[in-house]
Parts: C-alpha cells; sequence; structure tokens
C-alpha cells in the first residue's frame, strides 16, 4: 500500500528544505542572479561532458531558477543541437530541438516550451547528449532537490547521456532526503566548482 505523502518523513522533509530554499532563492536580487548564472555558466562551458556533445538539452529558465540564457545562446552558437523540454500531466515529459524563441507557447504552470504539434526526440537520438538539470539543491552524491513535480527523475531514467545539475554553492548538501524514485546525476555544478558525483 501506498504511504500518504503527509506521513513519509523524507517527503515531509524535502516540503519544508524546498520552501526555505526558494525564499532564499527569491531574494537574489537581480545582480546577484545575474552573477550567479555567469559564474555557473562559466563552469558548464569548460565541462568537456558539455564540449564533446552535439546535442545539448537544457531547460528555460525562470526567475526562481539557475539562468540557462548564456548556454543556451552559446551551445546555438558553437552549432550544437539544443532541445528544450515540454511537460504533460503525471509528471510526464519530453525534449524537443529549439532553435528559436518564437515557436515556443506557455505550456504547463505558464512556461514557455514547444508547441504540442512540434515532434519529440526519440531516447535514441540522445546517445551522447548532455543534459543540463534545474534544482534548488544538490548532495555530493549527485541526488537533487527539485520543484516537486518527479518529471526529471522520470525522464533521467531511460536517459542515455551526461547530465549535470546547477545550484549554487551554498545549497550542496552531504545528504539530501531520498526517495525510491529519486535519479542521482552525474555532476553538480555552482558557481565554484563542478564536482563529481560520489556514488553509493
Amino acid at each position: 500500500m501506498e504511504q500518504a505523502p503527509w506521513k513519509n518523513p523524507a517527503d515531509q522533509e524535502k516540503r519544508l528544505l524546498r520552501r526555505m530554499l526558494l525564499e532564499q532563492r527569491k531574494a537574489l536580487t537581480p545582480a546577484q542572479r545575474c552573477l550567479l548564472e555567469s559564474d555557473i555558466a562559466r563552469q558548464v562551458l569548460a565541462m568537456s561532458a558539455y564540449l564533446q556533445a552535439q546535442l545539448v538539452l537544457l531547460y528555460l529558465s525562470t526567475p526562481w531558477e539557475i539562468g540557462t540564457s548564456i548556454l543556451v545562446a552559446h551551445a546555438l552558437g558553437l552549432g550544437k543541437a539544443v532541445a528544450i523540454p515540454r511537460c504533460y500531466g503525471q509528471g510526464e515529459m519530453d525534449f524537443c530541438l529549439f532553435d528559436d524563441h518564437r515557436k515556443l507557447a506557455p505550456g504547463f504552470h505558464g512556461i514557455l516550451e514547444p508547441a504540442r504539434e512540434t515532434p519529440a526526440l526519440k531516447v535514441s537520438e540522445m546517445m551522447g547528449a548532455f543534459c543540463v538539470v534545474p534544482a534548488l539543491a544538490a548532495d555530493r552524491q549527485g541526488y537533487r532537490l527539485g520543484y516537486g513535480g518527479g518529471y526529471y527523475d522520470r525522464f533521467l531514467l531511460h536517459f542515455p547521456g551526461e547530465t549535470a545539475v546547477l545550484v549554487r554553492e551554498e545549497t550542496v548538501l552531504e545528504q539530501l532526503p531520498r526517495e525510491p524514485f529519486d535519479h542521482p546525476v552525474n555532476w553538480v555544478v555552482t558557481e565554484k566548482r563542478v564536482i563529481p558525483a560520489q556514488t553509493d
């Protein structure tokens, strides 16, 4: 029998931590967010996993996420293929190739995403790709605290490439509360460093 979320200690701990970290993220000034985005982008752009990838999966950031505009522009400028997520109900998500903001429309939670008629990439087309994942916090094992929808955990379960999560240095924790469906990434990237995930 599935345990009710409010009786799950890990879920409850995540909710409290998520609320606190969201408030901290929202308290950053525009100048602080801009500097953070620039410093984290510099770390990503030096990664061999990014440089070698011909396809880069990137989220289009909202004001409360680590910005990805520098990464999108850089990847397109290098001639890499860029794909962005499209969300559905029940935590399902796919990725579509992206090259023009004018081809986007408000989707889930009002976030810009590819139109429904845009064809999604197949898993077989993502071999050797590099996926950048949003989060509020991460731990040294590569587990992340997302926004509660479980979209990336489900997607990454079948993703065949390298993965990196973008977080502030101060939100890299020793270990996050963990649930069976949580899926780790390969790299944790902050404004100061790139941390390889420590496997259990």
